[in-house]
């Protein structure tokens, strides 16, 4: 099994719940639990707030369902920025520390989080 879903929307706070609602609705046949649920909640709404906070006109997340796996990338983070500055910074740890795996890739940061 490999499910792959994109979801492109403005670079807003008040749009960041979408993605939040898309990852609910892949989570749901997986059976997880509700505090892995939560944690990928978190992971996508810190991951947008990456993105958003880095001046971005759109954010494009994709999704990837795998057996065992699921992974997310979130479209205009630079890893450089994420380093330097503090409030970001802060927002890659709370990814890292919830997800199983946590990349910066071609502008992109994409998180592996298993179930």
């Amino acid at each position: 099994m490999r499910d792959c879903i994109d979801c492109k929307i403005p670079a807003k706070p008040e749009y960041i719940g979408i993605p939040r609602l898309m990852i609910t609705g892949l989570a749901a046949p997986l059976d997880l639990d509700f505090d892995a649920l939560e944690d990928l909640k978190l992971i996508i709404t810190e991951s947008c707030n990456l993105s958003y906070r880095m001046g971005n006109e759109e954010i494009l997340v994709d999704a990837i369902v795998e057996e065992n796996m699921l992974t997310v990338s979130v479209s205009g983070v630079d890893e450089d920025k994420v380093r330097n500055d503090d409030m970001l910074s802060l927002s890659s740890h709370i990814i890292c520390s919830l997800s199983d795996q946590v990349n910066f890739e071609d502008g992109k940061i994409v998180v592996k989080k298993a179930y």
